[in-house]
């Protein structure tokens, strides 16, 4: 009986959070774990390129601040990139952890609160859960810093980076924001997060440029164009 008990309790418990993932105020979280757990799946068989979607997410993002603010915009983003620590980590860790902590603060929240015909109310959730979600990420994601970076390092050891010829591939490349595709001579293409040299006037994507140094305590290279 006791047996039956706890069978009976744990399905209505996946019936339950099933059915809140489907709650309007949820399902747009719950797609998003979902596509990061096919994503990941993809990237374990080998099927997809881990770098490809950074490419697509800081392109958008680029654009988007372009258009909109201009540089001051992108100097925005790229402290909040700092702040999860996605300039140090692969970023597709931060968007799995960011979608999985959206989709369960909005999942606690909605069950709680129940805010049917109240729509500021899922707003505030899904601001809360935000900001908790990126506090959680940048306190998880350190610990991760010193293994990609020592990854890189090892990458740059055993082909320097530094004096290779590059294409701009994000929206824009300033002195604040941007990233490279470096052609190397043995093994594929180095995508690498840099910045324009101090003084030189910003990019677009396509434009050819050599790596010159590196900042350490940025953790970017410093690019001048060709």
């Amino acid at each position: 009986m006791a047996k039956r008990t706890i069978i009976s309790s744990s399905v209505f418990v996946v019936k339950e959070i099933l059915e809140l993932s489907l709650n309007p105020w949820v399902i747009p979280f719950t797609l998003m774990t979902v596509l990061c757990c096919i994503y990941w799946l993809l990237a374990l068989l080998g099927t997809i390129d881990m770098d490809a979607l950074d490419i697509d997410l800081d392109l958008d993002s680029d654009a988007d601040f372009d258009g909109d603010v201009g540089n001051g915009g992108g100097g925005m983003f790229t402290s909040f990139l700092k702040f999860v620590n996605a300039t140090d980590v692969p970023l597709m860790i931060v968007v799995t952890f960011l979608s999985l902590g959206m989709w369960f603060s909005s999942l606690v929240g909605v069950y709680i609160f129940k805010p049917e015909g109240n729509w500021l109310l899922p707003l505030v959730i899904w601001l809360v859960g935000f900001v908790v979600s990126c506090l959680v990420i940048a306190v998880i994601t350190k610990p991760l810093i010193p293994l990609f970076r020592a990854f890189k390092k090892g990458e740059d050891d055993e082909e320097p980076i530094i004096g290779c010829e590059s294409e701009v591939v994000t929206g824009r490349l300033t002195e604040s924001f941007g990233q490279v595709r470096v052609f190397r001579k043995h093994g594929a293409p180095a995508l690498i997060n840099c910045r324009l040299a101090e003084g030189d006037e910003s990019l677009k994507k396509g434009d050819r440029v050599v790596v010159i140094s590196r900042d350490e305590e940025a953790g970017v290279y410093v690019v001048k164009q060709i």
